[in-house]
């Protein structure tokens, strides 16, 4: 039965609805209104805009249909073997102590802890600029490895902290393993993307996900899109180049990371780094990220990388695909926000890059929904994670969720017509089972 929650009780009430409709929905951004917009006094103008908008409309309706999912998929929580706690983060506690003897070589540490004053003094005493937090890390890490190892020490620290600790404390513990639990929300930003509170499952990290577990014979499934953005990008954009790609299923990301590595000097670097490059460059590029920035991401493989080089890259990408370049910098002048079901102007305030970012987002948010919506028919859907949903299914067998995929790819055919889906979606299993990490 679905729950609501009692901080969600003011009523649209002309439209005959309330807020408690929506419990895991944010309605005020989802009407695209200014986060100062008062939504208790105003109910006559939130029933108009449902009422002359169906874009609003049909993103209303949507989210009203996966609140039971979300309600079930909160109540249930993810199950983790307590095999995690141990085995699982043995590594992470190793490669922190590792850490910590080099950064002894230069800063004496006393046990896990690592003295600020020391650490100050040593940069003072080099001549070396402060660094107080890690984008400074980051920015000096070419400067001295002291500053690497700072960096790598801090994000240790914190993960240990986040899915140690901290996951222990807030789970709950059974005979099966620790359940885990967060709080959700769909439309934690104006494109709709579902977010988990408290604890930050949505954000559930790949190390993680080998010990999730479901105490029967069942099995849970990954259904998730491949290369999204690109091909969101592709049909919007009515880039030739680009939708041949996918209709022939040429790796992008490899073809763009071979083009980077070939002009910026990466030799003997490996299929994956190749393509993790590839695709760093076309997110930059598509969520407005400017030379800069690029330049730095880039600096990390090859400290020598120029912004010259980074604008002859950014040319020749969009040469190979000239509709792409047109798209993205008409999207960045519209005062409507292009989705799924059609324009719409915002009442909210958005700036060039974030009128950029929004189709792609809203996209995958719409997709992901009516994924699960689908999905939800035949098996328990059990976790989203931005572009892949999660359920229980009786087989790790790939051909019982044939259904499922036929049946969204159809309903995506309906809202995006022509819609690259070939090899779209993903089926892998996650984690184990109670036998395999008990």
């Amino acid at each position: 039965m679905m729950h609501f929650r009692q901080d969600d009780d003011v009523g649209v009430s002309q439209y005959g609805l309330s807020y408690t409709d929506l419990p895991y929905s944010s309605l005020q951004k989802l009407l695209l209104l200014p986060s100062n917009y008062s939504m208790n006094i105003r109910d006559s103008n939130v029933h108009r805009l449902l009422q002359a908008s169906g874009v609003l409309h049909t993103l209303y309706d949507l989210e009203k249909s996966i609140q039971p999912v979300l309600s079930t998929i909160e109540s249930r929580g993810l199950l983790i073997s307590e095999s995690w706690f141990n085995d699982g983060l043995s590594k992470r506690r190793n490669d922190l102590n590792h850490i910590i003897e080099e950064i002894s070589e230069y800063v004496f540490a006393e046990g896990n802890t690592i003295n600020k004053k020391r650490v100050i003094d040593f940069l003072v005493n080099n001549n070396l600029p402060a660094a107080n937090n890690n984008e400074e890390l980051q920015m000096y890490r070419n400067l001295h490895p002291l500053y690497g190892l700072l960096l790598k020490y801090n994000n240790q620290q914190q993960f240990l902290k986040q899915w140690g600790n901290k996951l222990l404390a807030e789970g709950r513990r059974t005979e099966s393993g620790v359940v885990i639990k967060g709080n959700w929300q769909s439309f934690s930003s104006f494109s709709g993307r579902m977010f988990c509170k408290q604890l930050p499952l949505t954000s559930l990290p790949k190390a993680v996900r080998e010990f999730i577990i479901f105490p029967d014979e069942r099995v849970i499934l990954s259904l998730d899109f491949n290369n999204a953005e690109l091909r969101i990008l592709a049909y919007y954009s009515k880039c030739t180049k680009l939708l041949e790609q996918f209709e022939i299923g040429e790796d992008i990301h490899f073809q763009t990371g071979t083009m980077i590595a070939q002009a910026i000097g990466l030799k003997d670097a490996d299929v994956a780094v190749i393509r993790k490059t590839g695709k760093q460059f076309a997110f930059a590029l598509l969520y407005g990220a400017g030379t800069s920035m690029i330049v730095n991401n880039l600096r990390k493989l090859v400290p020598t990388v120029t912004s010259a080089t980074v604008s002859q890259l950014v040319t020749v990408f969009f040469k190979t695909y000239p509709e792409v370049h047109l798209f993205l910098d008409n999207l960045e002048k519209d005062s409507h926000l292009l989705t799924p079901f059609g324009r719409i102007k915002p009442l909210a305030t958005f700036k060039p890059t974030q009128k950029r970012n929004y189709p792609f987002q809203s996209s995958i948010a719409v997709a992901v929904k009516q994924l699960m919506l689908i999905a939800n028919k035949r098996f328990d859907v059990v976790h989203v994670i931005h572009d892949e949903i999660w359920i229980l299914a009786p087989t790790r067998e790939p051909t019982v969720v044939e259904e499922v995929i036929e049946e969204f790819y159809h309903q995506l055919l309906n809202i995006l017509p022509d819609f690259p889906i070939s090899g779209f979606i993903k089926v892998e299993p996650i984690g184990g089972n109670t036998h395999e990490h008990g």
